[in-house]
């Protein structure tokens, strides 16, 4: 008897029950591998990827140019812009955004290189927009982490706080 005989014999055996059963089970994956088909053309399609890396590289390359000339090096080593972009994401992650933390984050930029540099340490992350919310994640660098998380008033504060330093870069 061929393989796919004794197959076919064992499902015609099988209760209407467990028909069905199997029958959602094959119709889920295929549902399920045809969303996840789905976004990686959507994503593809909209360059989010390349965008995200480009963005990375950019900044990396900003904070490189200006950490080279002694007269705009930074003053954070990179173990503290790593922490900042760390304790930035943790800010914002999840349901809530603590803006206080983030101001006292920008409080201790000095120049355009600390906020390179904690940018390129940021990278591309994906915030969780919080258990049981709509609103999608976002994914992408941190000067885009925090557009899509701070109200314009508080986008004010740190920008005031930067321009102060004669800082040139906003959030």
């Amino acid at each position: 008897m061929a393989r796919g005989d004794f197959a076919k014999q064992q499902y015609t055996t099988l209760p209407p029950w467990a028909k069905g059963a199997i029958a959602v089970i094959v119709i889920g994956g295929i549902a399920l591998a045809g969303y996840k088909v789905y976004k990686m053309i959507k994503n593809v399609g909209s360059g989010k990827t390349q965008g995200d890396r480009q963005e990375d590289r950019g900044w990396n390359q900003e904070f490189d140019n200006l950490n080279t000339n002694p007269s705009t090096k930074a003053t954070l080593s990179k173990a503290q812009m790593l922490a900042f972009a760390t304790t930035l994401f943790t800010a914002m992650d999840g349901y809530g955004t603590d803006e206080d933390t983030i101001v006292g984050v920008f409080k201790n930029v000095k120049n355009n290189a600390d906020f390179a540099g904690i940018s390129a340490a940021y990278g591309i992350r994906e915030l969780s927009s919080g258990y049981l919310n709509p609103e999608p994640n976002y994914k992408g660098g941190l000067s885009g982490a925090l557009a899509s998380e701070l109200s314009q008033t508080w986008k004010d504060i740190i920008n005031k706080d930067l321009a102060s330093k004669k800082i040139t870069y906003k959030v």
